[in-house]
């Protein structure tokens, strides 16, 4: 009983984010057609931040209105890869300009494919969660 309370507490939260998070221009979401681009880059740089010369806020989001939509059959379509554009940066003065680009993207792309693998995993085990 108190882990369908937990679980049913842990979906809620995550109800009220939904309902912005598809909107909100402020991410970016993982496409096969779309590559991140220098402008999606909007965090400026500051001294205190070190030598790190790309630094992404990558997160999975979730969009449903009951946990019945999280493991349905349109699961996959409800749980999201995504960028945070205005905490992401990237050094625009850098001569590797192309390559920071290219790794950031390489590193979107994995998380996609982690994605893919909870979007699996939920969909085969959805008995076991509801």
């Amino acid at each position: 009983m108190k882990k369908l309370v937990l679980i049913i507490l842990i979906l809620t939260s995550f109800t009220t984010f939904a309902q912005t998070f598809l909107k909100n221009p402020d991410y970016v979401l993982w496409s096969e057609t779309r590559k991140l681009q220098v402008s999606d880059f909007q965090l400026r740089r500051t001294q205190n931040q070190g030598n790190v010369p790309v630094y992404l806020y990558l997160a999975v989001g979730f969009e449903f209105k009951s946990s019945f939509e999280l493991v349905g059959k349109k699961a996959n379509q409800r749980i999201y890869n995504y960028m945070q554009k205005s905490v992401s940066w990237i050094d625009t003065t850098d001569i590797a300009l192309e390559f920071l680009l290219k790794v950031a993207q390489t590193e979107f792309d994995i998380q996609e494919i982690y994605t893919r693998k909870m979007r699996k995993f939920i969909r085969e085990n959805r008995n076991k969660i509801i």
